[in-house]
């Protein structure tokens, strides 16, 4: 590597290393990164050198070959295009938003950059909202089977009720527990329940 080229490359690894963000470069045709930014690497838990080896072992778990996700498989066929996408990654078990493009690297070849997000807050949060969702909806399901005509002494409408927030929580056992006074002591008592499988063998 000519003192130009690699002027250069110092250079760009210093812009690249000042950005609050995740950065990398690989080779198109072997993978192996050619750069990796300071934050990248805190935030991957990188202390050790990993220039020369290939992005899928170093920033993956239990991947020895070009991810079948990659972007490079879309760039490949469309080399001007710039691919966006989500992942869950496989080591950190975040949620991140990538964007993906080819560029000009300072030794002359084309090379692949990614620039990735943690949006594993977000995620979280969308996921909560869509449980809080279902289950409100559930409830109201269920509300509208206990309060049927009948349902003040039909007591499969209130299993019935039991059983979809008992499908929606995901859970094996709900139960109905009443307050009541028993010899001038309150005492709870077990009055309904609704058994998954599951619960019913346990």
């Amino acid at each position: 590597m000519n003192e130009s080229v690699s002027q250069n490359q110092d250079m760009l690894a210093s812009i690249l290393n000042g950005i609050s963000a995740m950065i990398y470069v690989t080779d198109l045709e072997t993978d192996e990164i050619l750069f990796i930014n300071d934050y990248m690497k805190q935030h991957f838990g990188i202390e050790r050198d990993v220039i020369g080896q290939p992005c899928y072992a170093v920033l993956n778990e239990g991947v020895d070959k070009r991810c079948d996700w990659c972007p490079c498989h879309k760039l490949d066929q469309e080399p001007d295009a710039e691919v966006v996408w989500e992942e869950l990654n496989t080591l950190t078990k975040c949620h991140y938003r990538n964007t993906d493009r080819y560029i000009d690297w300072p030794n002359g070849k084309k090379a692949h950059i990614q620039h990735c997000v943690d949006i594993t807050d977000v995620t979280q949060m969308q996921e909560t909202l869509k449980r809080n969702n279902n289950l409100l909806n559930t409830v109201n399901r269920a509300a509208g089977v206990l309060l049927t005509d009948s349902a003040e002494s039909n007591l499969d409408s209130l299993m019935a009720g039991m059983e979809l927030v008992g499908l929606c929580l995901d859970v094996d056992r709900v139960q109905i527990w009443f307050n009541e006074e028993i010899n001038g002591e309150r005492a709870y008592v077990h009055r309904y329940q609704w058994r998954s499988d599951i619960g019913r063998q346990t």
